[in-house]
């Protein structure tokens, strides 16, 4: 009898922790997929306690875990890591695990096999301190020192320990002319809805995208919605951008995803009088791209 309370108490102590669950599922880009065409699919619990701890796990579409991810809020009410991030191999081998100490992020990559493929630290979101790489046989591939996000001295090796010229281990897509040209070429075509100024509504729609290897603009998804006329603008000033310098890491080209957030802001909302209708003193949108 005690042990069938033990289990009840058991089972009641897990629901209450985790009254809240649900079920995604992805693409091999990480986009929103129908559970027939996904290669992931994402679990994520939120407890009931005070710092609303939100464990996410990714699993493989065939059952085997990719990834995990485990946050709480502080006492700003902001979310931080509770636990080191970790994914893995479909054969279970470790793939990457990022452990945060205060400002400190230490970041371990590896290889299929087990053997480290890249590790370094970063200091407030910048690397800083040695970064070495390996290739799969355990032979080194890069050497590199960071100050303040900015390479001090690094070199690179061919797989015979052959030194060859520096190259970094990873760049990311980069709009044609740089981050500057990209605003400007969303100034010139987005255009604030109607739905915006006549509510005097501001806010941001936060929008993902995919650039592939060649450069060119895969899937889109609106992250976070504003007003669903402003997520469609947004999506149709992304379809026209020019290709891409596509990302690479170790030198060949790679697919990366781009997260931007599409900011409306509108001045003094319209004041409908009779027979006449004031409008918006300023309306203007910004666009900030994230890597």
């Amino acid at each position: 009898m005690k042990r069938s309370l033990f289990i009840l108490f058991f089972f009641y102590i897990c629901f209450s922790a985790y009254s809240q669950s649900d079920t995604v599922y992805l693409d091999g880009a990480f986009f929103k997929a129908p559970k027939g065409d996904a290669f992931f699919y994402r679990v994520i619990h939120v407890s009931e306690t005070p710092d609303e701890r939100r464990t996410e796990t990714t699993y493989y579409v065939t059952g085997e875990k990719y990834s995990e991810n485990i946050t709480a809020k502080n006492k700003e009410g902001r979310y931080r890591k509770v636990a080191p991030y970790k994914e893995w191999f479909k054969n279970g081998q470790l793939k990457e695990e990022r452990v945060v100490k205060g400002k400190e992020t230490s970041v371990t990559k590896w290889h299929d096999n087990g053997q480290v493929y890249y590790r370094f630290s970063e200091v407030n979101g910048m690397k800083e301190g040695e970064a070495v790489g390996y290739y799969p046989n355990g032979n080194l591939r890069r050497r590199e020192k960071f100050i303040n996000g900015k390479l001090d001295k690094g070199q690179c090796f061919k797989e015979d320990g052959t030194e060859v010229s520096y190259f970094p281990h990873f760049t990311p897509v980069e709009f044609p002319g740089g981050p500057q040209k990209m605003r400007e070429f969303w100034g010139r075509n987005f255009r604030v809805p109607a739905a915006a100024t006549r509510t005097g509504s501001s806010g941001t729609s936060v929008v993902q995208f995919q650039v592939d290897r060649t450069g060119k603009i895969g899937k889109i998804e609106i992250v976070k919605s504003f007003l669903p006329e402003v997520d469609r603008e947004a999506i149709r000033v992304i379809k026209l951008f020019p290709p891409f310098g596509p990302a690479t890491e170790e030198g060949e080209p790679i697919n990366q995803t781009f997260t931007v957030p599409a900011t409306v802001k509108v001045g003094t909302p319209p004041v409908t009088i009779p027979g006449t209708t004031r409008k918006p003193h300023s309306t203007s949108s910004t666009f900030y791209p994230e890597d």
